[in-house]
């Protein structure tokens, strides 16, 4: 295996995706006594530090989070995710393992439900708060070329993308996350999971919510995707990549926008969206793809 592809399997493993830069871990185990879950040795999965979080724990990030916002939706929110991760995993053999590895491997089986749900949610928002700006970050108001260029091609541009986002945010009676994907056919599409759901593996992504009305056509649908991905079970799928979330768990803006501020913490986060690490994630996708199609050197 190549060093690129390599690296590029490594910063999903690592808990996000490419971002051009040293990759972070939604939890990082660490080796260590864990007296309390009588357990000889076992890894803690521990908070990671994001770039700017000193400062971000003293002024928040501009305009989307003030303080006391980020201290609830990152610091308090993921540590917790990692103090029941590093509790659910002691003693099994995802002990150690990355919650991204973890969520694969886990997203298939009924029995693993409550490893699956720790994992994902560790990783997803960690994804979330990896690609907000801050005062280190380059500056950019909007998507960069090579990822404008394919927005344009699969949206009508960026403001549809913007509006068909949030939309899907807006319309979500729940907890979840809306994200801007890249499929296997390099297509870029919107999907939003539910809860703990993860775009990666549709075996559980969680993409209807089937606490409402639902139609017998998409009753349907869910039946149909379930004996597909029975079929399917022992072959390898070709992961969608995700590139950009929204988080819509209602902590991640009740502090700082109430119950009826959804909307202008939408806006907000468009304006705190790092576009660099998009690209650079997007970029890394993008050659990886073509070199599964032997139109790139890896």
């Amino acid at each position: 295996m190549s060093a690129a592809r390599s690296s590029f399997f490594s910063t999903l493993r690592s808990g996000v995706a490419s971002t051009g830069t040293r990759p972070q871990v939604s939890c990082r185990p660490l080796a260590s006594n864990i007296s309390s879950l009588r357990q000889a040795a076992a890894a803690i999965h521990t908070k990671p530090v994001l770039l700017d979080e000193g400062k971000f724990r003293q002024n928040g990030i501009e305009p989307l989070y003030s303080a006391k916002g980020f201290d609830l939706a990152w610091t308090k929110y993921q540590e917790y995710l990692c103090n029941e991760l590093t509790k659910a995993t002691a003693g099994t053999k995802y002990d150690g393992i990355s919650p991204f590895d973890t969520l694969l491997a886990t997203a298939r089986y009924p029995e693993e439900t409550v490893l699956f749900n720790w994992s994902s949610l560790a990783h997803n928002n960690h994804f979330f708060f990896h690609t907000l700006k801050g005062p280190s970050s380059k500056d950019s108001t909007g998507p960069l070329p090579a990822l404008s260029r394919a927005i344009d091609l699969h949206f009508t541009g960026v403001e549809e993308l913007k509006d068909h986002m949030s939309g899907i945010a807006r319309s979500m009676c729940g907890n979840g996350f809306v994200w801007l994907v890249e499929g296997p056919n390099k297509q870029l599409f919107v999907t939003a999971t539910y809860n703990s759901g993860t775009p990666y593996d549709d075996a559980h992504g969680m993409n209807v919510d089937m606490n409402g009305p639902v139609s017998e056509a998409t009753r349907n649908s869910v039946r149909e995707n379930e004996a597909m991905l029975r079929q399917r079970a022992k072959r390898r799928p070709d992961w969608p990549l995700p590139l950009l979330c929204i988080n819509v768990w209602e902590h991640a803006y009740l502090t700082d926008y109430g119950f009826e501020g959804k909307e202008e913490y939408f806006e907000n986060w468009w304006k705190s969206i790092d576009w660099h690490k998009v690209e650079e994630r997007f970029s890394s996708v993008s050659v990886f793809n073509e070199a599964k199609e032997g139109r790139a050197s890896l």
